[in-house]
């Protein structure tokens, strides 16, 4: 068993017996005076191999040792013990001179493949390797910017529940004619539907980090609320990893926040500002006022699930689309008489409640 103390090795050339034999002397230790003489003839032989061998390094190499000493036996011509003694009560040093043909057993090695170089990167495939790594670095610490920037400017303010969409009721109701022996009398309901603009300002920031010129694209379009082009006014080619980090943290902050909203909610109050009657709005019950093509929300938006989308954010697996300006929209309310008689005033929200069969519930 080889010692685990340093060994200090001595190697003398004390003769040339041939061309290619040469003397070694090494001190090996060992818990016996066998195995203290194997270590030293070991050491001998590493050393003799050593000579021809560019980088010193290899010879702490277990595996390398092994091998050139698994290799010797052929070329070990004779080993001469010089001393023996013991040094602890559990140790043994040995010195010997080994007489080896070390050259023929380099031969051999170099067959087997076992040649060491030194400086085995050159500089510039150092430099390349290098900014490889740097480059993965600098890309992770830019995604985890990115991701930061994202939720501070547009996930942040889902989760907090900011009024992301400004709503303006424009003047009282006015009536519609009625249709004869019609149970309820139709009230036209006008609005102003407007994004908030600190949010989009932030949406168009996250745009400008994520523009790009080439490389696998996505396409963000710029519509004007009111919809009176179907052309977008502006387009932007974008990165699409990035806009994929966007698009999954949107996804989960809306589907998971009471921000995603499906309809308008119209509270009706009576003289004491309690709510005696609730009416869900979807966006295919909302008309544009002003609107040179005449379209209807319904028409323009039928492929949007909910208002939200409607007049603020859409975004599909390579596209997006964001809102700009403000739109006046309309409603028809049918009321009864009793409705309209403790009638007092309106209130108007955003809710992600659906249920269109008892839209009371969802004032709970």
């Amino acid at each position: 068993m080889k010692s685990i103390y340093s060994i200090i090795c001595f190697i003398l050339l004390l003769t040339c017996q041939s061309a290619f034999s040469q003397l070694f002397e090494a001190t090996g230790i060992g818990s016996t005076a066998d195995l203290a003489k194997k270590d030293a003839v070991a050491n001998a032989i590493k050393f003799s191999v050593g000579e021809f061998l560019v980088n010193k390094e290899e010879l702490n190499n277990d595996k390398f040792s092994q091998k050139a000493v698994s290799y010797s036996n052929a070329y070990v011509k004779h080993i001469d013990v010089k001393s023996q003694q013991k040094i602890t009560d559990n140790e043994y040093q040995v010195s010997v001179a080994v007489d080896i043909e070390s050259q023929k057993l380099i031969g051999a090695l170099k067959e087997m493949q076992m040649a060491v170089i030194e400086n085995a990167i050159d500089s510039d495939i150092l430099l390349e390797a290098v900014n490889h790594f740097d480059a993965q670095d600098l890309n992770k610490k830019s995604g985890e910017d990115f991701d930061a920037l994202v939720n501070e400017l547009l996930v942040k303010p889902i989760q907090e529940n900011k009024e992301l969409i400004n709503i303006k009721i424009l003047g009282k109701l006015t009536p519609i004619k009625p249709k004869e022996n019609s149970n309820t009398f139709p009230l036209e309901l006008k609005l102003e539907l407007t994004p908030s603009k600190e949010y989009i300002a932030g949406f168009e920031r996250i745009v400008k980090e994520m523009k790009a010129n080439k490389g696998d694209l996505a396409t963000i379009y710029v519509h004007n609320l009111n919809w009176n082009s179907d052309r977008p006014s502006r387009e932007y080619k974008v990165e699409s990893k990035k806009f994929q980090r966007m698009r999954k943290a949107l996804d989960n902050a809306f589907y998971s926040s009471d921000n995603y909203y499906r309809s308008l909610l119209i509270e009706l109050l009576d003289k004491n500002k309690e709510v005696y009657k609730a009416i869900l709005l979807g966006a295919d019950e909302l008309r544009f006022i002003e609107n040179k093509r005449n379209s209807s929300v319904k028409e323009k938006l039928s492929r949007f699930s909910n208002i939200k989308e409607s007049s603020l954010l859409f975004l599909d697996s390579r596209h997006a689309r964001y809102f700009t300006g403000s739109a006046k929209v309309s409603s028809t309310l049918n009321l009864t008489k009793s409705d309209i008689q403790d009638l007092k005033g309106i209130k108007i929200y955003f809710s992600n409640c659906d249920n269109r069969n008892n839209p009371i519930s969802c004032l709970n």
